[in-house]
């Protein structure tokens, strides 16, 4: 019997049917994985713990199966850890739906993934930090059906100000860039690196607003069924309703929102109008290094007619009149630590136009 083994079962994994992992042969293993609601145009999800007990390193082959060519370009690269944040690309090779993978795996446990891994258990890490002395107080917001706690996080600023940011990260679960770059976020102000810009400024934070979806291994929502909170509003939904009633009580006035798309060469920017999206750039590209720059794609309609903002930043624009921005950072050619980098860089670019 071949020593390796893989699993899903884990907090964040996917897939976690027992029966979408099987081996085909010695050391190699055919993965399927699974998306909540069968949109292709979301399934970048695969998390699977690798158990290595032979002492030394091991060849592994994979054919992961996606069950649709669709988006397969996006899909041909995985990454490897073992633990923190040192994550290793491997590129396998496109056969239709199929992408095969030779690597080797260290002895041990490591982690194989789509996009660097950021599970729940780090996000109640990272709230367990900010104890007392935190420039942040934090709330339990909301605790879903499964039992999973969103948290609320809030840092003052030192002077009575107008500026009100609300940040989120996780929207759609299989973006953990979006947690990477929040946690960017309040390591820098923990180390207290970035006062004097922010003291004008009340910033909330979300970290992860769909526990559930990054818990269980989901592409897009919280659970099957759920609502998309970046495009759309469901009051019967009650995690969504908490983050409305949230909005309505804070009334922000900057909702800035990170995600992670599958692009590889392009960042993106969205729901600017034209002058504060440009300036918001030009601020961008004076802060991050060159070597870890991309052309930013500018979601923009008619050249000068912003994207009207849907979902939960819908809502916030229409009823307190918040100035909306997404930003999509990809993993490819980034590290865990570009990724933090880009999180605080780019709170400081918004905050002018906050």
């Amino acid at each position: 019997m071949d020593p390796l083994r893989l699993t899903g079962r884990i907090d964040g994994g996917n897939p976690q049917d027992e029966s979408a992992i099987c081996q085909t042969a010695d050391r190699n293993f055919l993965i399927k994985p699974y998306s909540e609601d069968g949109d292709a145009g979301y399934k970048f999800r695969l998390d699977v713990d690798v158990e290595n007990p032979e002492g030394c390193e091991a060849d592994l082959s994979l054919i992961i199966d996606w069950g649709e060519a669709q988006y397969n370009q996006y899909r041909d690269v995985v990454y490897l850890g073992t633990g923190g944040d040192d994550w290793q690309p491997f590129e396998g090779r496109i056969e239709d739906s199929r992408v095969l993978l030779d690597l080797k795996v260290p002895a041990g446990k490591s982690h194989l993934t789509l996009n660097p891994s950021y599970n729940y258990s780090r996000y109640m890490e990272l709230i367990g930090r900010l104890d007392e002395g935190a420039p942040f107080s934090k709330s339990l917001l909301h605790t879903t059906d499964r039992g999973r706690k969103v948290y609320l996080l809030r840092a003052g600023g030192e002077r009575r100000t107008s500026k009100r940011i609300l940040v989120t990260g996780r929207t759609h679960p299989y973006e953990s860039a979006g947690s990477y770059a929040v946690e960017g976020i309040v390591e820098g102000m923990v180390d207290g690196l970035y006062r004097e810009q922010l003291k004008d400024s009340d910033v909330w934070i979300l970290p992860m607003m769909c526990p559930d979806g990054v818990a269980d291994g989901m592409c897009r929502l919280n659970g099957p069924g759920a609502p998309d909170l970046s495009r759309e509003i469901d009051s019967g939904n009650p995690l969504c309703q908490a983050y409305m009633d949230l909005i309505n009580e804070i009334k922000p006035t900057f909702f800035l929102e990170f995600h992670n798309w599958m692009l590889r060469n392009n960042d993106g920017i969205f729901y600017l109008s034209w002058w504060p999206m440009m300036a918001t750039i030009w601020r961008l590209r004076r802060r991050i290094p060159e070597t870890r720059r991309k052309p930013m794609i500018r979601g923009l309609d008619r050249w000068i007619m912003k994207r009207r903002a849907a979902g939960l930043k819908g809502y916030a624009a229409e009823h307190h009149s918040a100035r909306c921005m997404t930003v999509e950072y990809p993993w490819y050619g980034r590290n865990v630590a570009d990724i933090k980098g880009l999180g605080m860089q780019t709170l400081l670019a918004v905050v002018p136009i906050a």
